[in-house]
């Protein structure tokens, strides 16, 4: 008697184009960096925060260091640890809701010196766009990751009609280092939408390049915000 073997299906909840894998599938080091990059930023967050100027700059550090830090360690955990499939769906929609709250976290300190009436409007702009980013990827189940990539970068570029205002209120140190910071993450979003350079697959993929591309990123960002609310 002939049997065939059985059908391997895909969820259809799982997007992005990153599927549930089994460990044994998984690149060496998926995830890995993300570990290890967590481990730099809360204690560099936590230096942020005391050392930042009281007031303002004090709470304005605080919700960049958690947007930052709440991105890398879920983005760890999600990334190493064997899910469920049940928990894989939820887990994997909070990581990428994550990623809007990194955006509107890192606007913030560069929103903040703009003149008051410019300034609560680039936050109702860069918050909103967060929050419906967030409800995206937590809601919407079915999309593309090419499509999601395209969103990180329309949403991160949301003060580009106010550039100009940016840079004269941060000053250009602070500003170039944001602009290379942006530059970065729109390589590492190509990367991620291409899934190429796929370099050594088992070991480290298109994946964990585009990751390399977020932490060279994030660090841009780091010491430009360092220099804006301690000096």
């Amino acid at each position: 008697m002939r049997t065939s073997a059985p059908a391997v299906t895909r969820d259809p909840e799982l997007d992005l184009g990153m599927p549930w894998l089994p460990p044994a599938t998984k690149p060496r080091l998926r995830g890995v960096l993300d570990v290890f990059a967590t481990f730099v930023a809360i204690p560099a967050g936590l230096e942020l925060i005391a050392h930042a100027r009281p007031g303002t700059d004090t709470a304005v550090a605080v919700i960049y260091a958690c947007s930052l830090c709440l991105m890398l360690g879920w983005s760890g955990l999600y990334h190493t640890l064997h899910w469920p499939l049940p928990y894989f769906r939820w887990v994997q929609r909070i990581d990428h809701a994550n990623i809007f709250f990194l955006i509107a976290g890192s606007y913030t300190p560069f929103v903040m010196p703009l003149p008051p009436e410019l300034r609560t409007a680039a936050l109702w702009v860069v918050w909103g766009a967060a929050l419906v980013g967030i409800l995206r990827a937590l809601l919407f189940i079915r999309r593309r990751r090419a499509l999601s990539a395209v969103v990180y970068v329309v949403v991160g570029l949301a003060l580009l009609p106010i550039q100009s205002s940016v840079r004269a209120s941060v000053g250009p140190r602070a500003f170039s280092l944001l602009a290379i910071g942006g530059g970065l993450y729109i390589i590492g979003a190509v990367i991620y939408a291409l899934g190429r350079p796929n370099l050594v697959p088992r070991i480290f993929g298109y994946h964990e390049l585009f990751h390399v591309f977020v932490f060279a990123a994030a660090t841009c960002h780091f010491v430009a915000i360092w220099g804006l609310l301690v000096g």
